[in-house]
């Protein structure tokens, strides 16, 4: 038997039944049909937060033609009209996405430094950070002590010296340490 005839052997029999399954057709259209408001309320939960999405005509500028200048054709009534944050160089959607997980990340951490959380918790962790960041009055008195060389505790180039370059292939590897 051909390659052909088995060919059409097979997208007859797919047809057929395809036929068959038409029971199946109208239980399942009746079923949809009974269960259209649950759809409708799923579209309306996954509305986009930021806008609309797809092609806005409406900031078309119909006064210009395509062919002289098509950017001013296509944006030409939002170059007019849009004016551009007076504390930004540059703004659009992933600006706000940038805000809004700013917004959301500083309600996480005010929640958790209005309480007390657990002892040795990640919560209390994070809490404790930023609470020493925001304490600009132990800071102020601080002042560049921090930064400045300490005693006992070596700098970066006086540390790189001690480092035994015959076994460092090794270090990273096997976590060797120079005696």
């Amino acid at each position: 038997m051909s390659s052909s005839v088995k060919f059409l052997l097979l997208t007859a029999t797919a047809m057929l039944a395809a036929c068959g399954a038409e029971e199946n057709v109208v239980e399942a259209e009746q079923s949809a049909a009974e269960n259209t408001t649950p759809a409708v309320e799923t579209v309306a939960a996954i509305t986009p937060e930021l806008g609309s999405f797809g092609i806005d005509l409406s900031y078309q500028d119909s006064n210009t033609r395509p062919g002289d200048d098509f950017f001013r054709f296509t944006n030409g009534s939002w170059l007019d009209t849009y004016e551009l944050p007076d504390d930004r160089s540059t703004h659009g959607s992933f600006n706000d996405l940038v805000d809004r997980s700013d917004a959301r990340v500083r309600t996480i951490i005010n929640d958790l430094t209005s309480v007390e959380p657990a002892q040795d918790s990640m919560e209390q962790k994070v809490s404790d950070y930023y609470l020493s960041f925001m304490n600009t009055d132990v800071l102020d008195e601080l002042g560049i002590s921090p930064l400045l060389p300490r005693p006992g505790v070596p700098r970066g180039d006086r540390h790189h010296r001690r480092i035994d370059y015959r076994i460092w292939p090794c270090a990273h590897r096997y976590n060797c340490q120079s005696h």
